[in-house]
């Protein structure tokens, strides 16, 4: 989640040598200059796949198609509202409801119910990933330091896997499940083939939300307002750039760009070629508040008080 979006400040891009700031000063781009749809949707935690966004918020699950905008809506039985970033994979959606302690999959092309998942969940900000053939949950037990695994057909839990530190974003890419841990500043690489720890990466700021593009994990340090990568295929942290200034943000991976919004960042456009920020965009007086965002379709996609669809210059 993130806050009001009010400033845009200057990005710059940092690592061990300073460079020249006129060198780095990312080209502005104002919300007027820009093809915006407005829809006619509100919501908390939004994701993109199977050529829709999709929208939750208590009680339902709403399909946006990408072409259209058409909206068909599917009700969540017995849920409380989500509590963290929806995930598409493994030909599903998958919604987390911390009010039920539920997270439901979700038939993309019926917008049928498929299954549902008993999972215990505490904090109210952060991501589920599904990949590897399963469902991986940091559920509350040991204080939110076990990521549970659950078979991506049936719902079976396969593996509690206990984890350094308190917990709750995670993602699944190049053969690895990734896990933020907010309060120590960490990443933990989990292997799937022996449901173990593989390796601590130290980075720094309060990390929770967290996107995977481009070889690399790309993750949001909230104390910070700072974008720390590592290499997939590693696990080495690679870069540090600054983003905006310490507060809530987002991040998300699209259209061979890293995405990412801050308390003093409306939307940086990240260049994983050069580690910085070459673009920012500046939303003032479309939107009170902005919850997330996701890129799909050739554009950005973000949610406030409505549903907002950005067609981004090439």
């Amino acid at each position: 989640m993130m806050n009001s979006f009010r400033w845009l400040l200057p990005a710059l891009f940092i690592l061990a040598s300073p460079a020249h700031a006129g060198d780095l000063a990312p080209q502005k781009i104002a919300i007027g200059d820009l093809t915006v749809r407005q829809i006619d949707k509100g919501g908390e935690f939004i994701g993109f796949g199977f050529d829709a966004l999709w929208v939750a918020s208590a009680g339902r699950l709403s399909r946006v198609d990408a072409a259209s905008t058409a909206i068909t809506d599917l009700l969540l039985e017995q849920s409380g509202g989500p509590c963290r970033n929806i995930a598409i994979g493994e030909g599903a959606i998958w919604v987390p409801d911390c009010g039920s302690g539920t997270v439901y999959k979700v038939d993309p092309s019926g917008n049928a119910m498929l299954l549902t998942i008993a999972a215990d969940m505490f904090s109210r900000e952060g991501s589920i990933g599904v990949g590897e053939g399963a469902l991986w949950v940091v559920t509350a037990d040991a204080g939110e330091r076990t990521l549970t695994r659950f078979d991506a057909v049936t719902g079976t839990s396969l593996a509690e896997i206990r984890l350094p530190g308190s917990s709750s974003g995670v993602v699944v890419d190049y053969g690895s499940v990734w896990v933020t841990a907010t309060g120590k500043g960490e990443l933990y690489r989990i292997d799937p083939t022996t449901n173990k720890v593989r390796s601590v990466i130290k980075l720094g700021g309060n990390p929770k939300f967290l996107a995977a593009g481009q070889g690399s994990i790309w993750v949001f340090n909230e104390a910070f307002g700072t974008v720390q990568r590592v290499d997939g295929a590693t696990g080495q942290l690679t870069a540090t750039i600054e983003a905006g200034g310490p507060g809530f943000g987002d991040i998300t991976a699209g259209g061979g760009y890293i995405w990412v919004s801050s308390a003093g960042l409306d939307l940086g456009q990240i260049d994983p070629a050069q580690n910085r920020i070459i673009r920012t965009f500046e939303f003032e007086g479309i939107n009170s508040k902005c919850f997330g965002m996701r890129f799909g379709a050739g554009a950005l996609w973000f949610i406030a008080s409505r549903l907002y669809r950005v067609q981004l210059p090439s």
